[in-house]
């Protein structure tokens, strides 16, 4: 894990807000937003299949 990835959780500034446009921010935005469309997904079939 990057330092600063590390100490920013650690100081409570999280990467994404300290520091947007560096690549450790970029590289969790990007993991952030294609697990939330999978979640997105998974949520939307399991309803669709208790309906």
């Amino acid at each position: 894990m990057e330092a600063d990835v590390r100490i920013g959780g650690d100081s409570g500034k999280p990467i994404v807000m300290a520091q947007p446009d560096s690549k450790a921010a970029k590289a969790l935005v990007d993991i952030t937003e294609k697990l939330a469309a999978q979640i997105s997904i998974a949520a939307f079939a399991a309803r669709a299949e208790n309906n």
